[in-house]
């Protein structure tokens, strides 16, 4: 089949050029009618549950309250990985649910568990708060302006050049 697909395109040069020509043409036609989303809006499958406890040491932070919403949430249905933090003040619990999970669904059934557990925490807990993780609503760069003399410190002249540059990108 491919000696007789030869055969005809040698034969016929100008059906040729002209089918390859079209298949450019078309090509080009859809790269440039192709819309360009620089920030996709993408679905992290992450949620974050954050309880304040002011006051209150580390070690009685993870044994009273961590482990608590721990043991609570261990039950949720497409957790992939669980994990914690407790510092003085603060407990900090990270999910990551897999990728076919609806996460609008999972943050009611968290908030539910999370509702439920809220009588077995201790006083000095605060309510657990739930974070999403939003990739638009954070910044795409960070400037930072910094200068070599100690006699003149940057200002907000020096700012607002660096903007203007910026802006000419």
């Amino acid at each position: 089949m491919s000696a007789h697909l030869t055969t005809a395109a040698v034969r016929r040069p100008v059906t040729t050029v002209v089918v390859y020509a079209a298949a450019v043409l078309l090509g080009l036609y859809s790269f440039f009618q192709m819309g360009v989303d620089f920030l996709p809006d993408v679905e992290v499958q992450k949620l974050a549950i954050k309880t304040e406890c002011p006051g209150v040491a580390a070690i009685d932070i993870e044994e009273e309250v961590t482990q608590t919403i721990e043991a609570s949430l261990s039950g949720l249905y497409n957790i992939r990985n669980m994990r914690s933090v407790s510092r003085d003040d603060r407990s900090m619990v990270y999910l990551e649910f897999s990728w076919d999970a609806n996460m609008d669904l999972t943050f009611i059934k968290v908030r539910n568990k999370l509702d439920r557990v809220q009588q077995l925490l201790p006083e000095f807990a605060a309510r657990p708060t739930i974070l999403r993780f939003d990739p638009a609503a954070s910044p795409f760069m960070t400037l930072a302006v910094s200068g070599d003399r100690i006699e003149h410190p940057v200002s907000d002249a020096d700012y607002r050049a660096a903007l203007v540059e910026l802006k000419n990108i």
